[in-house]
């Protein structure tokens, strides 16, 4: 085996470790949470909650999925759509979503807020550069799942008898 199939191992195995960890926090927040707290806080923040449990399902999912075929090619197909595309343009969004309605609680790290009129409109230009930025990245996901590349079919490529040791 050369070194560049086992770093390829290597990584595929770091990412499904933290796939995992991550699915491991979404099923703590199903298990420990309790319904009647969903709906004490109002609305919008409960459709925010479930709104990052999903996102934190899809991107665990795919974390998964890429480890495991970084470790053995053969045992997951490619991906048809640009999963991780869509996922990091999801997330960047929904952060933006909830920056501007205010939805993320001050914490440790300080929201930076504008301190006169230039810093304002830097801050919005700059929020809406981003939107249309990661927009254009989840269509370029969705957009690769319908153009695919004549050399990228989606049958997985014959096994020879070496590789299979």
């Amino acid at each position: 085996m050369d070194a560049k199939r086992l770093g390829k191992q290597v990584v595929g195995g770091l990412l499904t470790l933290v796939g995992c960890a991550f699915s491991l926090s979404v099923v703590r927040v199903l298990a420990l949470s309790h319904i009647e707290n969903l709906w004490t806080r109002g609305l919008a923040l409960t459709l925010w909650n479930i709104g990052g449990l999903v996102l934190l399902a899809a991107l665990s999912g795919y974390l998964v999925g890429s480890g495991l075929r970084m470790m053995n090619p053969q045992l997951v197909k490619p991906f048809r759509f640009g999963r991780g595309k869509i996922i990091v343009g999801s997330w960047v969004l929904f952060s933006r979503v909830g920056s501007h309605y205010h939805l993320v609680p001050d914490g440790p790290v300080p929201i930076l807020k504008p301190s006169n009129p230039t810093q304002a409109v830097s801050i919005k230009v700059t929020g809406i550069v981003v939107s249309l930025v990661v927009a254009y990245l989840i269509f370029r996901g969705i957009l690769q799942g319908f153009t695919r590349p004549e050399s990228q079919s989606d049958t997985l490529p014959p096994q020879s008898p070496e590789s299979g040791r």
